[in-house]
């Protein structure tokens, strides 16, 4: 048993079915067994050649039988505009169908083993669209479907699908087919795939220009479709706006900075928002009197290496009390900061919300929008040092405030119940770059501004809460710039 859930980031699903012309105004809806299988066959091949042919077989074979889905609500629109050719403009309309949530397809008697789903996990986080390119989708897998199963296969259907043939049907098919090519004239014959796989591969240019009507190997499925109507809109009272908490940005650069330099990153940003902020309270840390806000509610600047290769490649900005419009306005002008070397950074914002939208546990690659700095976990590990603000003594032969005392002081003062904190070193982390980066080399000294700093320390710490907890955690010397960050490993 297999179920696939499918999320269409923009809103939006764009596909026309084989016997359909574009401009025709029609989408096929919900996307056919067919159309699944060419995705998957064409996200695989983003993975190539790590995943064998042969493990691929595997992996899409069970998926050719027809699949049972559980269709959102939806509501179908189009735009029109003008194509430029070299003749003249081309008026094109262009269809599509709004989803009121997620589409799931099931297949209730595939099996696959445990190579083979963690195979389908790869392909479908390379599974960046289905349908055009307008459809952005993210797919995962799921225990059982979530809803009623409301368009399944039925002899009675009234709905149409395309779908590959079995395998053996298709090689009887194939046969008998040969057979009758055999007495043809040479320029009349015509060469169909040699087997499902070739199927799934053959170009539709190509076999629209060698005159099939439709692809080789492929059929009608019925299907009885009752779909999930959208409720009329009620009047209610506009319930208050809830401001953003977080804002994360993609780094590109032609160089990337190392992850060593995460506080002179973290710096560099806040420099730049409030130059377009004019100097703006949440991202100033200061009160109106400028004095230093307390409470942790101004933002923190966090810069990232998210794919664990010692590179950055996110800035997560949080802010406790939210960004009000005019702190929105900053972050979305926020394009650039200077970088060493004449390697500027580019910033693109790819997130906005609160951490519970936008966390993940660990290095997910069904979740790459999402970020394990803002997860909900129980285990958390450093990313970047702990750079301790108080020195530890010895009192009464007593060590206190020791560097492991300090982050779970540092942790309850934030509002969190007291972790158990364990100390290691860098190649024992979870999410470990390679290769790992010991804490000493991390810039640990920020080149302007303040904050308490007892020594030149550095160290890495794996925490425990009882209770998984929401990020981001961030304790110690330039915190709220990029030092003592962790991220969430483990639920």
């Amino acid at each position: 048993m297999l179920t696939l859930s499918f999320e269409f980031l923009a809103g939006r699903y764009h596909a026309t079915s084989w016997e359909h012309q574009v401009n025709e105004g029609t989408v096929e809806w919900p996307p056919s067994p067919w159309r699944l299988s060419r995705a998957l066959v064409a996200a695989s091949y983003k993975l190539h050649p790590e995943l064998p042919p042969e493990l691929l077989r595997r992996v899409l074979e069970p998926l050719l039988a027809p699949p049972l889905y559980v269709v959102p609500a939806a509501t179908t629109g189009h735009t029109r505009h003008y194509m430029p050719t070299d003749d003249k403009p081309t008026k094109v309309f262009d269809a599509f169908v709004a989803p009121a949530g997620w589409l799931e397809v099931h297949w209730p008697d595939a099996a696959l083993g445990t190579e083979e789903l963690g195979a389908l996990d790869r392909i479908l986080w390379a599974l960046t669209y289905l349908g055009r390119a307008e459809s952005w989708t993210e797919v995962r897998r799921i225990d059982t479907p979530t809803k009623t199963l409301n368009c399944v296969p039925a002899p009675d259907g009234a709905l149409q699908l395309w779908a590959a043939e079995p395998p053996e049907a298709y090689v009887a098919w194939r046969q008998r087919f040969e057979a009758e090519q055999a007495g043809l004239p040479r320029k009349q014959r015509r060469e169909a795939p040699a087997d499902w796989w070739d199927v799934l591969h053959a170009d539709t240019g190509r076999l629209s220009k060698d005159g099939w009507s439709r692809p080789p190997g492929s059929r009608f499925v019925r299907y009885r479709f009752e779909p999930d109507k959208i409720a009329a809109p009620r009047r209610h009272r506009a319930r208050p706006v809830v401001a953003p908490t977080v804002a994360r940005f993609a780094l590109s650069s032609s160089v990337l900075p190392r992850l060593t330099v995460a506080l002179s990153v973290g710096d560099r940003v806040r420099q730049a928002l409030l130059y377009h902020s004019n100097g703006h309270a949440v991202f100033h840390g200061r009160d109106a009197e400028d004095q230093i806000a307390h409470g942790h509610g101004h933002a923190w600047f966090l810069p990232s290496d998210d794919d664990a290769d010692g590179l950055l490649d996110h800035v997560v900005v949080h802010a406790r009390d939210g960004f009000d419009r005019a702190a929105l306005r900053a972050l979305e002008r926020l394009r650039r900061v200077w970088g060493y070397g004449g390697h500027d950074l580019e910033l693109a914002l790819t997130g906005l919300g609160s951490a519970a939208d936008l966390g993940r546990v660990g290095r997910d690659p069904r979740s790459p929008t999402r970020s394990p700095q803002l997860g909900f976990a129980r285990v958390w590990e450093s990313q970047t040092p702990f750079v301790p603000p108080r020195h530890t003594k010895v009192r009464g032969g007593v060590v206190r405030d020791a560097p492991e005392e300090q982050v779970a002081r540092l942790l309850e003062m934030q509002g969190f119940s007291r972790p158990a904190v364990e100390r290691i070193e860098a190649d024992a982390l979870t999410l470990c770059s390679a290769p790992p980066i010991a804490w000493y080399r991390f810039q640990r000294l920020r080149s302007r501004g303040g904050g308490r700093r007892a020594s030149h320390g550095a160290f890495g710490f794996r925490i425990r809460f009882e209770q998984a907890v929401t990020g981001p955690l961030a304790v110690g010397y330039a915190a709220h710039q990029g030092l003592g960050q962790f991220i969430a490993v483990e639920e």
